[in-house]
């Protein structure tokens, strides 16, 4: 039997774990967050999939180049000008159920990402959730993010806000 955090889990994620394993230790922090969109799910995933729409919501990815259908490469800005170069790999696309990449093994910063988008059957409305999984940086980077007040947390909230503005913008 798995535990109660893996029966809250699609079988997907599971999987995807498994494919990108991240030793559990002190240094791993694990987010998971949602936001309610006013669209339909396939509309949602559309967005979400094309990762070169990534900078538009996510602050710190600052541009993204598509390496092929399941791979792309992020410049992700960090704490006092410092630059992470980032190669991800789709693990798995339920389309448009759900997503999950992960960081290649080599990654100065180990990262497995997960979404899944729900539809709201009176609404119409999408329910993205995203549970985001890495091993924390080196010390003196998680001292500079520390001193300049960087938070995974609520850089993750406010990257999921971000999501609904050009979802939800009125279209001509």
């Amino acid at each position: 039997m798995g535990s109660a955090a893996e029966a809250s889990r699609s079988p997907q994620e599971i999987a995807s774990e498994k494919a990108c394993p991240i030793p559990e230790n002190d240094d791993i922090q694990v987010i998971e967050k949602s936001v309610i969109i006013d669209r339909s799910r396939k509309e949602v995933y559309a967005f979400w999939r094309d990762p070169t729409h990534l900078p538009e919501f996510i602050e710190r990815v600052e541009r993204v180049q598509i390496l092929d259908p399941n791979r792309s490469q992020w410049i992700v800005g960090g704490p006092l000008g410092i630059h992470v170069l980032w190669d991800v790999q789709i693990l798995s696309d339920r389309a448009p159920y759900d997503l999950a990449w992960c960081t290649w093994e080599d990654a100065r910063i180990r990262y497995l990402g997960s979404v899944q988008f729900k539809s709201d059957a009176s609404s119409g409305a999408t329910h993205a959730i995203v549970r985001l999984k890495f091993r924390l940086p080196a010390p003196p980077i998680r001292v500079a993010m520390a001193l300049t007040g960087v938070d995974a947390e609520t850089e993750v909230e406010t990257s999921l806000q971000r999501l609904k503005e050009p979802l939800e913008r009125p279209q001509n």
